[in-house]
């Protein structure tokens, strides 16, 4: 959430544009004169461009994973030998190194947010579709099984189990968009991009750290803030299921369940 605030309000607000360069704070980048984080190796504002990064990292994530949505429900509700070979095809896309496969899409479409969006679209709609599946079983009455036996999940509660989903795949999908960055297969320069950001000052890092580690720290925040929503979102559905009036996990038939013993009054 802070992030998001950031990256809408400190735009508006800031005096510095994320790529306009500021020369007479290339003697001293450090926070101060200004810049109240300082600026990195080409006098640019790094709150500016911290905010900017974020902005970015999150529409292209976020729109990444609603396209994978939005491909893995019409995957969802296809049955048939349509659901067996998109079945085959996540099964071997799990199997295969994740990030060389993010890498070979990017580099065929060139570094773009648009690569980005494709290769996640392709990495999460199949799994996606399994989850939308699921949802669409139980909304017609059906019943989904586990280790445990039967279990009647309301359609609420499964979607907010998906709305967990999301928040863990668009984590996920800032963490490698962060990665390609810093491989140079990111945003083009001058765009503000996190992993840009981090590769482009290592090279600063003993002599001005803040250069490197701010954008280090935000992208940690970022992607823990996000995995810590997707936890809490799937306790609250657990705590929802063990509510009073849910239906719970049902004996299967032929099971023999035993009765307490009732000690009548009395006797011995």
């Amino acid at each position: 959430m802070f992030w998001v605030i950031v990256a809408i309000f400190v735009p508006a607000i800031t005096n510095y544009d994320p790529n306009m360069q500021n020369f007479a704070a290339l003697a001293d980048p450090t926070p101060g004169n200004g810049h109240l984080l300082g600026t990195d190796h080409l006098g640019r504002d790094m709150i500016s461009r911290l905010a900017s990064g974020a902005g970015t990292l999150l529409i292209v994530a976020s729109i990444a994973v609603f396209c994978a949505y939005a491909l893995g429900g019409l995957i969802g509700i296809v049955g048939g030998w349509v659901e067996t070979l998109i079945d085959f095809l996540a099964d071997t896309l799990l199997s295969l190194p994740t990030l060389i496969l993010y890498i070979l899409i990017v580099m065929s479409f060139g570094p773009s947010a648009r690569a980005v969006i494709v290769a996640a679209m392709i990495f999460l709609s199949p799994s996606i579709g399994r989850s939308i599946r699921r949802l669409a079983s139980v909304s017609r009455g059906q019943v989904s099984t586990d280790a445990d036996g039967v279990r009647g999940d309301r359609p609420k509660h499964i979607a907010v189990d998906l709305l967990a989903e999301a928040c863990t795949h668009i984590g996920h999908v800032i963490a490698f968009f962060v990665v390609l960055g810093f491989l140079g297969l990111g945003l083009p320069p001058p765009d503000p991009e996190w992993g840009g950001m981090v590769k482009d000052t290592t090279a600063m890092l003993i002599i001005w750290p803040h250069m490197a580690l701010l954008p280090c720290v935000a992208i940690f925040s970022l992607a823990i803030g996000f995995n810590l929503l997707a936890e809490g979102l799937r306790r609250t559905a657990a705590k929802a299921r063990q509510a009073p009036g849910h239906v719970g996990p049902v004996a299967n038939q032929g099971d023999q369940v035993a009765q307490p013993t009732r000690v009548g009054g009395g006797q011995a």
